[in-house]
Formats: C-alpha cells, sequence, structure tokens
C-alpha cells in the first residue's frame, strides 16, 4: 500500500478502518466489565482519528455493518479488543513504512490522524494479560473466540465493499 504511486489503496484502507470501526468501538465504549478487568490499560478509541481521515480526505462514510454477536459480555469485550488491538498493531508498521517513504509529501491532502493515533503506545500486551487472566474458562474462551472470528470477518466485510485498485494502487473514485 505504501509502495503505490498515489494515495487510493491508503485511502480504501482508511475507509475500510473507519467502516470496521464504526461497527466495534462503539460496543466496546465504557464497558464495565472490560474497563474493570483492564483497568489503567484502557483502550484508546482510534474511530476519532479515523473520522478526522475521513473528513480531511473528503471520503464518504460506508453504511454501518451490523455485528452478528450479541450480547456483548466480557468475553465477547475481549474477542473484539484483540482484534481492535491487533488492528492497530499492523497500523504502526504501516505508519514506520509511510513515514520512511515520505508518501505525506508524495501526496498532498493526504490525512494520518489514524496511523499517528496507532502509532502511541497503549499498554496492549498489559491489557491482553488481563483478559487472558479473566477469560479462562472453556465456554468464556470459545465465545471469546467467536466474537474475534465474527470481527474478523466484519473487518472482511468492509474492505470487500470498497473498489478494488489498479495494479499500481489507485482506486477509482
Amino acid at each position: 500500500m505504501t509502495e503505490a504511486s498515489g494515495p487510493g489503496l491508503y485511502q480504501r484502507f482508511i475507509a475500510m478502518n473507519h467502516a470496521a470501526h464504526s461497527a466495534l468501538e462503539p460496543l466496546l465504549y465504557g464497558h464495565a466489565g472490560l474497563d474493570a478487568t483492564i483497568g489503567s490499560n484502557l483502550r484508546t478509541i482510534l474511530l476519532p482519528a479515523l473520522a478526522s481521515d475521513m473528513r480531511q480526505m473528503g471520503l464518504h462514510p460506508a453504511a454501518t455493518i451490523p455485528f452478528p454477536v450479541r450480547p456483548v459480555g466480557l468475553p465477547e469485550a475481549a474477542g473484539i479488543a484483540y482484534v481492535l488491538d491487533g488492528s492497530r498493531l499492523g497500523a504502526r508498521f504501516i505508519h514506520r513504512d509511510f513515514l520512511a517513504r515520505g508518501n505525506a509529501r508524495r501526496w498532498p491532502g493526504v490525512s494520518t490522524a489514524y496511523l499517528e493515533a496507532a502509532a502511541l503506545a497503549d499498554g496492549f500486551r498489559d491489557r491482553m494479560d488481563d483478559l487472558s487472566v479473566a477469560i479462562y474458562a472453556a465456554p468464556h474462551r470459545a465465545r471469546a473466540l467467536a466474537a474475534a472470528n465474527a470481527a474478523f470477518a466484519l473487518f472482511e466485510a468492509a474492505l470487500a465493499g470498497f473498489p478494488h485498485p489498479s495494479k499500481d494502487g489507485n482506486v477509482p473514485s
């Protein structure tokens, strides 16, 4: 994505993440069980940064994709957090490559609020340790895994909802 000649593939990445985070982040925001379990290792909500990127680049939000798992108890919240926070880790690597290639300079008008927010330290390992201690019973682990799989599927559905790029990385508008 960072090797493309234009920002189209990056914009598709931002739009896909915005669609997925729009569906998943509200399920975790203020989740009493999750907040109590992770204590001071609270998650950083990345949806505002994604919304900023969308506005700055003139991208239009996709329709919200419904999350099929309900209710969202602590095991489900742990599975969703695992997927969102793992995605954040991937964005950190993209951010490093984005900076190394000077893409902000090569692609005027591109916005990187999401990448910058994802690059900040956030206690991921400690949060996952806290959750793994809390989600120890086999039925709870199964629920967490089912929610994580549903969250991965939601990201895939979000990606499928946007035009595919050409070989040079440009996305048709």
